[in-house]
């Protein structure tokens, strides 16, 4: 059973035990006993240890007594908290009018936005109350599909097999909410494929966040300039080892033989991976022993390092004409977004300075603690928390001021 951060706890936290009837040896016996967690939770329960006994136990009916909420509030309340109105309220008077007012003067200052939903299908998107902008994006998805020859029209003979294409919608938002960029992705359904019949390569290597790391130190260090870039709809330059075909898209239209890969298919990734290896080793980058997805370009008197994930990728260089001609031959073979520094990658927040950089996942940290469930816990004795064992060092001694 995998940890999870919900039942996480210290090693060795205090637990109380609860003790069944039929284990009980009599009557008046405990119904718990006190002991030490040892392991995360395991599908049988906590692994814990028994002092009094010195035996090891696992249950799943435990409580952990200093992580329980505690009975404190949370802060002083506020003028327009429940607490203070019931506490203030009486009956004929007029602050429980002035509190009622301010209250909906706080509510009343708050931005309301409309959410927009995101369709699950063609059908939502088009009918929905945003159809007129869905359908300029599906258009421009299609249009950009059409620019780069992803496809051609064949007819089907018996015995040949095809996959469905589908739309899958996905919504850019500004800071307040509002709708910054429509995203519909037509994508084909690669669970349809059978591996070594359908397609047969299909391993892609994985970007390692410790080669970026060593890309930015490196950078941070030497004082290079850095760079990134974003290849828009990667998978549509890829070509197709196997022959795939696609439903079309209108019953009635022939099937679609495709020449370039689409998003969902299996092999799609393994595709983009060497079409991409093929441009930078043209133009002079071998691939590294770190990681098969940092290229290194080398001569007299330039050096260029290139760590790519997916359609992102991060740029640095000694020289700055190195990396502008990069830029120049990168643009004129893809369609990318450059920018001339680096803030943000993988969902990596980066700031680099001058001999350090430094990196935050500060929104992987916030969905974990949106995700967990606990609510704050407070310490329910004045005295400081005692060291495993409850022993103190002498260089260690108490200050008995503050109590």
């Amino acid at each position: 059973m995998a940890p999870s951060v919900v039942t996480l706890y210290p090693f060795r936290a205090d637990a109380i035990v609860h003790v069944p009837a039929v284990n009980q040896s009599y009557k008046l016996a405990p119904s718990s006993i006190e002991c030490k967690l040892l392991k995360p939770l395991m599908s049988g329960g906590w692994p814990l240890w028994e002092p009094s006994t010195n035996k090891m136990v696992q249950s799943a009916t435990v409580i952990f007594r200093r992580f329980q909420p505690s009975a404190t509030t949370s802060g002083p309340a506020t003028k327009v908290s429940l607490g203070h109105i019931l506490n203030t309220m009486s009956l004929g008077k007029v602050p429980t009018e002035r509190l009622f007012a301010a209250e909906n003067q706080v509510i009343d200052s708050l931005i309301l936005v409309k959410d927009v939903i995101i369709p699950e299908h063609l059908g939502q998107a088009l009918l929905g109350a945003h159809c007129k902008k869905w359908r300029q994006a599906c258009v421009a998805e299609l249009d950009q599909m059409a620019a780069r020859d992803v496809w051609e029209v064949v007819e089907k003979k018996p015995g040949m097999k095809t996959i469905g294409p589908w739309w899958v919608f996905d919504l850019k938002q500004n800071t307040d909410g509002s709708a910054k960029l429509f995203k519909p992705r037509l994508v084909a359904h690669g669970d349809r494929q059978r591996p070594g019949v359908d397609c047969t390569e299909t391993y892609t290597p994985t970007a390692s966040l410790m080669s970026l790391h060593l890309v930015l130190a490196t950078a941070a260090l030497k004082n290079w300039r850095v760079a990134s870039f974003n290849v828009s709809g990667m998978y549509l330059y890829s070509l197709v080892d196997e022959t795939v075909l696609v439903e079309p898209l209108v019953n009635f239209l022939p099937e679609l033989h495709l020449k370039k890969a689409l998003y969902g298919m299996r092999q799609a990734g393994r595709c983009w991976w060497k079409f991409l290896s093929g441009i930078l080793g043209w133009m002079g980058f071998v691939v590294t022993e770190v990681n098969q997805l940092l290229y290194i370009f080398q001569n007299e008197s330039a050096i260029i390092a290139i760590w790519v994930h997916v359609d992102n990728g991060v740029v640095i260089s000694n020289l700055p004409d190195s990396m502008s001609d990069f830029k120049s031959a990168l643009c004129a073979e893809l369609d990318i977004k450059w920018s001339d520094e680096l803030q943000q990658i993988v969902g990596l927040k980066c700031v680099i300075g001058e001999g350090e950089v430094a990196t935050a996942q500060q929104q992987l940290t916030d969905s974990i603690l949106e995700a967990y469930p606990r609510p704050v816990l407070r310490q329910n004795s004045p005295l400081l928390l005692l060291p495993v064992g409850g022993l103190i060092p002498d260089e260690d001694t108490l200050d008995p001021t503050p109590f």
